[in-house]
């Protein structure tokens, strides 16, 4: 969401500029301990910050009043890499609970499917991290640490989606599409592949054809 608002609190700020807010994720306490491993879960907590640059004040202001609101909310910069890479690897579990759906099975059921979209979160991270991009340590670790770490991980987003129900925080199967060619294209020029996303990327697309049928 890009937001325009004023904020009387901070008189040295006219409004907020551009801020992005967006469901992101935080690690989980598990046993009454909180885990030290970072991964992704289904938490969706509130982003702030600006689309380029470090977060300012307003930012910061912003993460700090929604925290007392009740609202999990964090701070972040360069929120338009974040979300290039959030969005990323999020379209792939999005086909794969999509291509899960055509079995009649939720993703969790499915562990051929969660194999293959781990592989293409895998896949698609390892992309944009050649390409530059920065990932958070959630993604880092998905993206580097062994597979089975990673199947076991992935395997926990599935266990999270209710089995008549969907989660609002992914990419709906339109989005998931868009961001699928759109790294199709920068795969293509980086002459790097991706097999297991772009199979995936299949069940976004004819979703969307039933759609406009």
């Amino acid at each position: 969401m890009v937001a325009r608002a004023p904020v009387p609190e901070l008189a040295q700020v006219g409004d907020l500029g551009i801020t992005v807010m967006f469901p992101g994720f935080e690690e989980s306490v598990s046993g009454g301990a909180p885990e030290r491993s970072c991964r992704p879960l289904a938490l969706p907590c509130t982003v702030v910050g600006p689309l380029v640059g470090r977060p300012r004040d307003v930012d910061r202001w912003i993460a700090s009043a929604l925290l007392k609101a009740g609202i999990r909310a964090s701070c972040r910069p360069d929120m338009q890499r974040w979300l290039t890479v959030t969005s990323a690897w999020l379209s792939s579990l999005r086909g794969a609970m999509l291509a899960a759906a055509q079995q009649g099975l939720p993703l969790s059921a499915t562990p051929d499917l969660i194999t293959v979209a781990t592989r293409a979160v895998r896949q698609r991270l390892s992309l944009l991290r050649s390409c530059g991009f920065d990932l958070d340590a959630r993604c880092a670790c998905l993206a580097a640490l062994p597979e089975w770490w990673a199947i076991k991980a992935i395997r926990r987003v599935a266990a999270v989606v209710p089995r008549d129900g969907d989660l609002w925080w992914l990419p709906t199967a339109g989005e998931a599409t868009a961001v699928g060619r759109s790294l199709a294209t920068l795969a293509r020029e980086s002459g790097i592949q991706t097999p297991a996303a772009d199979f995936l990327d299949i069940f976004s697309e004819e979703a969307c054809r039933e759609r406009h049928l």
